[in-house]
């Protein structure tokens, strides 16, 4: 599909769209965590995490939830 970014949303898609070429951070501009997902992230620990992540991942993400404004 050439044109993803226009697939129907629906409950199980909450967000489509492209990376750029290379990817940019500026891409993932409208992601958002819902309370569910940013109470797992408080609660991820190498190996137990109910989102698939690796520790880094886990690290930068609960550090950049600790920033004022974040999520």
């Amino acid at each position: 599909m050439h044109r993803i970014e226009e697939l129907k949303k629906s409950p199980y898609v909450l967000a489509i769209g492209r990376f750029s070429h290379p990817p940019r951070l500026h891409d993932l501009a409208d992601l958002s965590f819902d309370d569910e997902d940013t109470s797992d992230l408080a609660n991820c620990r190498p190996g137990h995490c109910d989102l698939e992540l690796s520790a880094a991942e886990m690290t930068a993400l609960q550090d950049a939830a600790r920033q004022p404004g974040a999520l």
